[in-house]
């Protein structure tokens, strides 16, 4: 109903259902009465929404509600709102803070897109700041995780255009992509508790050069810090990071030996070399993925002409001690095994 422009609800009204005033672009001012006792998901998405009273006891801000309001600025609600449902504020993009800071939950993409948006929300009884919860939150540029929280889900700050320091106190996992293509990302204080970081977790943070990754770090997701200022200066021939994982291989052997420093191997990281014959493992490797020693295919499409890129298994020998960890991959994966 693009041409409300004004509304006044009953003291009456106890429940606005789902999407009851979805993209109503002309309604720009509301009060919701205390006697509302339900608020229905997207009830105001989409709207030409400004400002927004709410006067009621409910607790949960529901998921969409106020989803893609691009021109709201301005929401009052009580100490009662104690969790903010998925997508709720996604794309406010003028939305700069809310009424208090005290939430027991935040829902998933809450923040997506909230370009404007100066306080950073963490729900108290939350473990995880969920997929894309600050998406494009352009306006952060410092922020402390809580204890509370030991995972930062997927997408959960990328493209945060202004962000540049993040520190982790408890936090486990940070989840793929969590910080990809935050343009001025130099400094993470990793938690002593980190043992996993996703794939492309830093991508494209082209600023991030003072990787410590902590000695817990059992498993480091692919490409998890390509395009990084970091990544670009690594010259060894093996990067080992973390808890003796194997994060790049920079050589060009046919016969690649892999160094004691390394305890793990995960998936693709030879996968950029064209041919491999033997790879030796020592004793101190503790895993290695079914994918380790993979190679990159690319093909031209012959309907579409367009190029595609596919991993396939080799045909390699591998070296190992008898009875250790490699010659038990070896034999589980079906690669031939030579014992020195």
């Amino acid at each position: 109903c693009e041409v409300i422009q004004s509304l006044s609800l009953p003291a009456s009204c106890k429940t606005i259902g789902d999407y009851a005033f979805a993209k109503c672009t002309g309604l720009s001012e509301v009060t919701v009465p205390e006697t509302v006792e339900d608020l229905g998901i997207g009830a105001f998405s989409y709207s030409g929404i400004k400002k927004i009273i709410i006067n009621s006891s409910i607790t949960r801000l529901p998921s969409r509600i106020f989803e893609g309001c691009s021109k709201l600025t301005s929401v009052e609600f009580g100490d009662n709102i104690k969790e903010i449902g998925a997508m709720a504020f996604a794309d406010c993009y003028l939305i700069e803070k809310l009424p208090h800071g005290s939430f027991e939950r935040i829902g998933e993409c809450a923040f997506y897109g909230c370009k404007n948006l100066k306080e950073f929300y963490v729900g108290t009884l939350d473990n995880a700041i969920s997929y894309g919860t600050y998406y494009a939150c352009n306006s952060f540029e410092t922020i402390v995780i809580p204890e509370n929280i030991e995972s930062i889900g997927i997408m959960a700050f990328a493209s945060c255009a202004n962000l540049s320091n993040v520190t982790t106190t408890n936090v486990r996992a940070i989840q793929s992509n969590a910080f990809a293509s935050c343009p001025k990302l130099v400094a993470v204080n990793y938690s002593d508790s980190l043992r996993f970081i996703g794939e492309s977790a830093f991508a494209s943070c082209v600023k991030y050069d003072n990787v410590n990754i902590p000695a817990s770090t059992t498993f480091v997701g692919e490409n998890a810090f390509s395009q990084t200022k970091w990544e670009k200066d690594q010259k060894n021939e093996f990067v080992v990071i973390g808890d003796g994982v194997l994060y790049k291989y920079n050589g060009a052997s046919e016969i690649i030996a892999i160094p004691s420093s390394v305890k793990r191997i995960p998936a693709n990281r030879l996968d950029l070399l064209e041919s491999i014959k033997t790879v030796i493992v020592p004793e101190s490797v503790e895993f290695i993925s079914k994918n380790a020693f993979t190679a990159l295919i690319t093909e031209t499409n012959s309907e579409t002409g367009k190029q595609e890129s596919y991993h396939t298994i080799r045909n390699i020998e591998i070296k190992g001690r008898k009875d250790s960890y490699a010659s038990r991959f070896a034999s589980h994966e079906y690669y031939t095994f030579i014992e020195y």
